[in-house]
């Protein structure tokens, strides 16, 4: 996998893992697999702005996210 893929799966995962911990948070439950997706995801992100040389910028990310599309699409 690419650097670009873990930045966009660990954005994916840290989406999914905010929306579990709150719906755990609200029916009252411990978000055991909610904080997991979120240090998931964290663990992706830094590790694909680490591995690549000169890091990723905000400006950088729309284009990073639909080449990831295009190239799942493609």
């Amino acid at each position: 996998m690419s650097t670009d893929q873990f930045l966009v799966l660990g954005f994916v995962l840290g989406v999914l893992g905010g929306a579990a911990a709150i719906a755990a948070w609200a029916d009252g439950r411990v978000p055991r697999l909610g904080a997991a997706l979120l240090v998931a995801g964290l663990a992706l992100a830094l590790h694909a702005h680490v591995s690549k040389p000169g890091g990723y910028t905000a400006e950088n990310l729309p284009d990073v996210i639909y080449g990831v599309i295009g190239d799942l699409i493609r």
